[in-house]
């Protein structure tokens, strides 16, 4: 979900810079850049929203199999 976002703000941010390089290197740079974000947006999503509800799953679960 976050890769769009990723590509997007790629786009906005470095377009005019990749404007003025060489056709190969703009299609590296704006797949790098854009994989090094959306790398960065998915682990702040799991270390941010993603893995404190697991933890809360995972104590709920041992409370249902105490009883």
């Amino acid at each position: 979900m976050l890769h769009y976002l990723a590509a997007a703000l790629v786009l906005i941010e470095l377009g005019p810079w990749l404007d003025t390089q060489a056709a190969g290197l703009r299609w590296l740079l704006t797949l790098l850049a854009t994989l090094a974000l959306s790398v960065g947006l998915a682990m702040a999503s799991y270390y941010g929203l993603e893995r404190p509800f697991l933890r809360r799953k995972a104590r709920l679960e041992r409370v249902r199999a105490s009883n």
